[in-house]
């Protein structure tokens, strides 16, 4: 980059209908408002962007584009055109570079300046020509964008998206990546590049991780930031405040670019936190100059540095206005107030990859049958006077609030984490499912007390339920119809889920279970979401394993995912920490990895098929559960094949039978030679055991870790979700009589001793039936 200019602001990168052209003019006028100074177009379903990349526009789009062009140029907003070309570039082909080279030189008939060529989400296989011609992928990139922008005559802004573009993408590693590295070398000083962080999707970006990147790529990176992009995940929507970047980050940085959610109208809160952020980057002004905005004086005291919360309490006041801004469907504002019949409201309003679900009742009188969804009543048809009339009665007795926003924001939050009243919902709703179950059914005073927390606590949760289905009624009075029909089916959807939910605890506490919907077999399809694709989703093993887990008390964050082969070291590292014994003193200090070896370095050299890891939110992994399917196999496997590797190991090199040892050299062997050969002498276990609990489990977490028994819960559920998928109705677990707290913590969560076995040093079985 020639420019001084740090870069913020938005691209149109993702994948679905790309915006209007109403919106992205709305878009510049955000950007003007929020301090945003960047737009790049890169849709990815404008085919002529990235499939048909040869191809050039015609009259109505080059109207559009310039059109486009010749407005950000006069708000002072930077404009980049992206074109992405890898899906079918053949790069050692002078006709494919010449194509290239015309498409741009149109583009710069708009008046377009600054430029991306984006080598994201392809095949990194080139064709056999192209082997031939280049050494590597990467040589074939650093080829074209350096051709390209020597064409161009050396453009202040000439931005390249490489095929690894993120730590996670990195082959093998992001500091041994030789494309990166040869990227890095080879492109020449003023090309930016673009940089997603750790992951696609990633949850914090540090300032150790942009200096690592930046001295790989020996430039500074311009963030591509998908904190909320959804186009991976249809039913999902990302309304809270930009998170997860220290300020600090920007020194080390050309820039960051947005790449938001698909649905432009619900963009307003990640636009305005992110102008929130960017202003601490910038020079303050002083008061002479600087323009007071109502909106902005929440508290008279500004803070030092960006805050999330208090960014998005300023945005969401911020956003209310919107609401009310007349907006037909397409997004062009009107001189009158649109009303539109609401039994006509399910079957007009859409997103791109979405179709709205119908709510269930929300009346406060709720039907003890959640079976029959019912839409909201309609508006009557009269004259437009009418219309105008009613709707502004409608806004004063019942229009949509900021703790309605709030609300909503706190539903639809971010990638990994839930809002405060979504994590409530959710904790609430499992110990009252839970605490339901577990009750016993007599009449003691004890129990009767129990009863009436559930009861309580079960209202509470119907009475946020209620709110839900309120705010939602609300949203369908708004005339802004554009943000209406981009918010109603995410709206919709979560709040008929919880709904069921509330109708579902409705329906544990009425001992005569009137309610028809459930354990009944014959429920209406939208008790069952996500059609085909929620069936394949649980077969998969992906289904239950990305779950987010937030603490009620630390608020802290843990993904849950398979056990991979780089994940050994740390795992044999918390094993060793966690199962330390002052006994294995002697033997840690000459061998460092046998504890490890003994209890978990078979189920990884054997069965690693079913095992899993927890993460913490950095990234570092804080518990792990080695499972295998068929303990008795299992036992087997490792008594003729597992024990006598491990003796060979950690026996056969002591055995020195030269002349120079001496009689207590030969006395030590031999006392680390039994110690050895107890730790893994072989044991069977009953052969009801194997039966009844075939699966055989053994978890273990950092002594230092946190909330070990609510991560353990949520750990177990999906093993138990896995086990279960494979046919498994039971499980055990082998401990040692002496340690206590692990023993408690298998009774904490659900299971039960079943049998003791004397080998070496008592150890307890127990179990848990599936």
């Amino acid at each position: 980059m020639k420019t001084d200019q740090f870069l913020c602001g938005v691209i149109e990168g993702y994948y679905g209908r790309p915006w209007t052209t109403n919106q992205r003019k709305t878009l510049f006028e955000y950007c003007i408002r929020f301090g945003l100074n960047t737009y790049v177009y890169g849709p990815k379903d404008d085919y002529k962007h990235r499939s048909k990349w040869r191809e050039l526009y015609v009259q109505d789009e080059i109207d559009h584009l310039i059109q486009l062009i010749q407005t950000a140029k006069r708000l002072g907003i930077t404009f980049i055109y992206a074109l992405s070309p890898g899906l079918d570039i053949v790069y050692s082909s002078t006709k494919d570079m010449n194509c290239l080279k015309r498409k741009l030189d149109q583009v710069i008939g708009f008046g377009c300046e600054n430029f991306t060529l984006l080598f994201d989400d392809i095949e990194v296989e080139m064709c056999q020509i192209d082997k031939d011609y280049f050494q590597s992928f990467a040589h074939a990139h650093v080829s074209v964008t350096n051709e390209i922008y020597n064409y161009l005559q050396k453009p202040d802004l000439l931005i390249f998206c490489p095929t690894e573009y993120c730590s996670k993408m990195a082959k093998p590693t992001l500091d041994k990546s030789q494309y990166l590295q040869t990227i890095g070398n080879g492109l020449l000083p003023d090309i930016d590049i673009f940089w997603t962080g750790p992951k696609v999707v990633s949850r914090r970006i540090d300032l150790d991780h942009i200096e690592q990147v930046n001295k790989i790529l020996k430039r500074r990176v311009i963030i591509w930031d998908n904190i909320h992009a959804n186009d991976y995940d249809q039913r999902r929507l990302f309304l809270g405040p930009y998170s997860g970047r220290p300020c600090e980050i920007m020194s080390s940085l050309n820039g960051l670019i947005s790449n938001p959610n698909c649905e432009f109208e619900c963009n307003f809160i990640p636009f305005h936190t992110l102008g929130q952020w960017y202003s601490f980057y910038q020079k303050p002004t002083t008061k002479d100059n600087e323009e007071e905005v109502e909106e902005d004086n929440i508290n008279d005291q500004e803070p030092a540095t960006y805050e999330p919360f208090r960014a998005l309490e300023r945005a969401i006041v911020a956003w209310l206005p919107e609401f009310n801004r007349t907006k037909n469907a397409e997004g062009s504002s009107k001189n009158h107030l649109l009303c539109e019949p609401m039994e006509t409201l399910s079957s007009t309003i859409s997103t791109p990859q979405m179709s709205p679900k119908p709510a269930l009742v929300n009346s406060e009188d709720d039907s003890q049958d959640g079976s029959q969804p019912t839409m909201s009543k309609p508006l009557k048809q009269s004259t437009q006077d009418q219309m105008e009339c009613e709707i502004s009665a409608s806004i004063i007795n019942d229009s949509l609030t900021i703790d309605d926003l709030r609300l909503l924001v706190e539903l639809f939050y971010l990638p990994y984490e839930h809002g405060q009243i979504g994590i409530q919902l959710l904790q609430e709703f499992h110990w009252l499912k839970t605490n339901k179950q577990q009750q016993q059914q007599t009449n003691t005073r004890r129990n009767m007390a129990q009863i009436e927390e559930w009861r309580d606590r079960s209202l509470k949760f119907h009475n946020i339920r209620k709110s839900i289905g309120k705010m939602v009624q609300r949203l369908t009075t708004i005339q802004n119809r554009s943000l209406l029909y981009e918010l109603y089916s995410y709206a919709s959807d979560i709040n008929s889920t919880i709904s069921l939910c509330s109708q579902y605890l409705k329906w544990m506490d009425d001992n005569q279970k009137t309610t028809s919907v459930f354990m009944s077999g014959d429920q209406e399809p939208w008790v069952h979401r996500g059609g085909l694709s929620a069936e394949f989703l649980n077969v998969l093993p992906i289904g239950p394993y990305q779950n987010i887990l937030r603490e009620q008390k630390f608020l802290s964050i843990y993904t849950i995912r398979p056990v991979l082969s780089t994940d050994d070291p740390m795992l044999y590292d918390i094993c060793t920490q966690s199962s330390f014994n002052h006994s294995y003193s002697d033997l840690l200090s000459q061998y460092p990895d046998i504890i490890a070896d003994k209890y978990i370095g078979g189920y990884l050299m054997l069965d690693r098929g079913c095992c899993f890891v927890i993460e913490d939110q950095n990234d570092s992994i804080c518990g792990f559960c080695v499972t295998t399917l068929d303990s008795h196999l299992f036992d087997k496997h490792l008594q003729h094949t597992y024990i006598p590797q491990m003796m060979q190991k950690y026996t056969s090199h002591q055995n020195d039978n030269s002349a120079t040892t001496t009689t207590a050299t030969t006395s030590i062997t031999n006392a680390n030679n039994d110690q050895i050969q107890k730790m893994f002498e072989p044991f069977t276990c009953p052969l009801w055991l194997y039966e009844r609990f075939p699966a055989r489990l053994q978890f273990y977490f950092y002594p230092q870790c946190d909330n070990v028994q609510i991560i353990c819960q949520k750990l177990l559920k999906t093993v138990f979700e896995s086990l279960k998928q494979r046919g498994i109705q039971g499980c055990h677990s082998i401990l040692s009589e002496s340690d206590y707290a692990t023993h408690q913590l298998y009774l904490n969560v659900d299971f039960l001793n079943l049998s003791c076995m004397d080998i070496n040093n008592q150890l307890i079985i127990v179990g848990k039936q599936l």
